[in-house]
């Protein structure tokens, strides 16, 4: 389990408790040393085909439906995404 705060313009938003993903980063367990990572909207927002916008290491949120929680994660890899947090819908980042 890893603990996730989501930031915007360094003001604490939310926290999430999520699964560790089997790609990307190895998540720091230390607060203090955690990375820092950008987080954005999945575009399509279930994650079921590749995104429309260009993956560089960002977290990326999406709708939970669609497809399974495995094709999801493999999208997300191969897209370039550092770890994908699965939500509810809505899913918004305000």
């Amino acid at each position: 389990m890893v603990k996730v705060p989501a930031y915007i313009d360094g003001n604490e938003v939310a926290e999430y408790v999520e699964v560790g993903a089997r790609f990307g980063p190895t998540l720091e367990s230390k607060e203090k040393h955690a990375n820092q990572t950008k987080l954005v909207l999945a575009d399509p927002s279930d994650c079921c085909t590749k995104p429309k916008n260009k993956l560089t290491g960002e977290v990326i949120l999406v709708h939970r439906g669609g497809c399974s929680f495995t094709t999801k994660s493999n999208v997300a890899d191969d897209a370039g995404a550092s770890a994908i947090l699965h939500c509810k819908q809505p899913c918004r980042l305000d």
